[in-house]
């Protein structure tokens, strides 16, 4: 019985094996798995117990392994090995050097500002409410600065006096840039700050 290790895959064969170039296959062993159980590694491989082989298909098989290692994010090399039993018969083992798994790196983008609308707004014109967001077409929203800019509202109808319940409303399309739609409601009471509606305001009732 002969090993033949990873590396150049069918050197060391004896010359009758290595010419004969198809095997049939005994026996297939997967050593070395840590972040993936061998049970769920086995079905990757095409090529089964009892069937022929060639050093093609089990190169193949090494590939699949890797393949599906890899979109586990596992980190490290699949290195196959004969074990020549002669009269034509090998086991194949697929020694994984396991490095464990890499987390994907998650990056996350800021969307962009298309547009922002005014609707309710009869008091005060919407070119006033809008400079005083501060917010342009183009800018990277975050929630602070759509509470900032709530805040802002809110502090122009405070200034005249104004009561007021501001509602944005923030639609974005499938990859597509963010609209913010403020809805207003106005009234002649005093204004408050009504902590229960994340940034919005509110008048007395």
């Amino acid at each position: 019985m002969r090993v033949v290790l990873a590396g150049l895959f069918l050197a060391g064969l004896s010359g009758a094996a290595l010419a004969q170039g198809t095997w049939h296959l005994d026996r297939v062993i997967i050593k070395g798995s840590r972040s993936v159980p061998a049970s769920q590694l086995y079905p990757v491989l095409r090529e089964q117990p009892g069937s022929a082989v060639t050093k093609d298909e089990i190169l193949a098989d090494r590939d699949a392994l890797t393949d599906y290692l890899q979109k586990q994010h596992v980190t490290g090399s699949v290195n196959p090995a004969l074990v020549d039993k002669h009269n034509g018969h090998v086991d194949v083992v697929f020694n994984i050097e396991d490095n464990g798994i890499q987390q994907p790196t998650t990056v996350t983008v800021a969307p962009t500002l298309a547009a922002q609308n005014f609707v309710g707004n009869r008091k005060i014109d919407t070119a006033t409410l809008e400079a005083a967001t501060g917010l342009k077409p183009g800018d990277k929203l975050s929630a602070q600065m759509l509470q900032d800019a709530e805040q802002k509202i809110g502090a122009v109808y405070k200034q005249k006096n104004i009561g007021v319940q501001i509602n944005p409303q923030v639609q974005q399309p499938p990859g597509g840039a963010v609209t913010v739609t403020w809805n207003i409601t106005e009234s002649k009471k005093k204004m408050k700050r009504n902590t229960e509606d994340l940034g919005g305001y509110s008048t007395d009732q």
